[in-house]
């Protein structure tokens, strides 16, 4: 003797197809919701954070901050240098700076943001 009827049979599967059909739809849908936050994160533009980290990695931002902080370490050790390297030891200090942040910026082959990205 079968434990259920022909009917009963029928409405079993068609709340196990019922359940199996939700479930499907439920993870569909939270599977097309991670695709379209991953498809957002990569059209996303990079943040500040990635500028930074690349601009902590690039010689020539380093070669422009010397060329910023430059006027007071002059201001700081222009007795010790005039006496030591003379009165134009200034002027030469600042052309070869400005000379290797040309060739830095020559050698440049990414921006900031991709530079610093996460790898």
């Amino acid at each position: 003797m079968d434990p259920f009827t022909p009917e009963q049979q029928a409405a079993i599967r068609a709340v196990i197809d019922a359940e199996v059909a939700r479930a499907v739809a439920s993870q569909r849908d939270a599977f097309a919701e991670q695709l379209r936050q991953l498809r957002a994160d990569l059209e996303a533009p990079p943040g500040i954070s990635a500028w930074l980290r690349g601009a902590a990695r690039s010689w020539t931002m380093w070669s422009g901050a010397l060329l910023v902080v430059l006027p007071e370490l002059m201001d700081a050790a222009a007795p010790l240098v005039t006496e030591t390297m003379g009165p134009e030891a200034w002027r030469r200090v600042v052309q070869v700076i400005g000379i290797v942040v040309v060739i830095l910026r020559i050698r440049t082959t990414q921006p900031l943001p991709e530079k610093g990205a996460p790898t």
